[in-house]
């Protein structure tokens, strides 16, 4: 019986300090944006070009089917992301902090997948299983 409230306590803190890490890589990744986000400028012809697109991509973002591979979703929101940063002076200060931040948290996600990934293909009892 104490094996299992050991357990249990265990496993609670695994998941609060999972929690914890993301929390604060989130915050960090919000910071980080806010001051690695370019300077406003202007407006022009290419800012009208620069929201269209984002138009265009917030549209094909919203059609795209809840049920969709997350990869899919993550390449659309990548679309967003690039075309703010790409073109800073069309864009306020904030949203350009949020896409930043989006960016770090597509880094950052794909860097998890691609651990979780080699972790998978490195357990000899799955390997067979997990498509390695």
């Amino acid at each position: 019986m104490t094996e299992q409230a050991d357990g249990g306590r265990r496993r609670h803190l695994r998941i609060a300090a999972a929690v914890t890490v993301a929390v604060l890589a989130a915050a960090g990744g919000f910071l980080a944006g806010r001051t690695t986000a370019p300077t406003s400028g202007g407006d022009g012809s290419a800012c009208t070009s620069a929201k269209a697109a984002m138009d265009q991509a917030v549209k094909e973002s919203a059609d795209t089917p809840a049920d969709a591979e997350q990869g899919v979703k993550d390449a659309r929101a990548a679309m967003m992301v690039n075309v703010v940063l790409q073109n800073p002076d069309c864009f306020s200060v904030a949203m350009r902090a949020q896409a930043q931040t989006a960016k770090d948290e597509l880094t950052q996600r794909g860097a998890a997948d691609a651990a979780a990934r080699a972790g998978q293909c490195a357990n000899p009892d799955s390997w067979w299983m997990s498509g390695c």
